[in-house]
């Protein structure tokens, strides 16, 4: 019923982050298996070639629809963060996304201590 509360990173912020990380590693490894094809076969076998082409054009959508997709609409549509722009969060927007990161913040600037679970109610 309640929604989870989350410190600096949300779960969809940690996705996106894996996901670019594991993106790039795939994208990289199987591009240098089909640009150096005759190289790569000299430490794999040769249906990696056509494999690697078929990873690599996939990963490149999967790339393209969760950029536009998942990226565009949380942080563009959803809600509209200025934070990149500004380095700077409304109190409203933190309380909403990011509760106990921001009890955290509270409670180092020495000010009383928050509940994270009071913050939403």
């Amino acid at each position: 019923k309640d929604k989870p509360h989350f410190d600096r990173f949300s779960y969809g912020e940690k996705m996106e982050y894996w996901a670019l990380a594991w993106g790039t590693l795939l994208m990289g490894l199987t591009g240098f298996i089909m640009w150096f094809p005759t190289k790569a076969t000299q430490f794999i076998d040769g249906i990696w070639i056509p494999v690697s082409k078929m990873a690599h054009g996939w990963e490149a959508v999967l790339a393209v629809l969760s950029l536009l997709v998942w990226h565009v609409y949380h942080v563009h549509l959803k809600s509209w963060n200025t934070s990149m722009f500004t380095g700077k969060m409304s109190k409203e927007h933190m309380l909403e996304e990011h509760p106990l990161e921001y009890a955290r913040l509270i409670a180092e600037a020495g000010e009383a201590e928050i509940a994270p679970y009071d913050l939403v109610k």
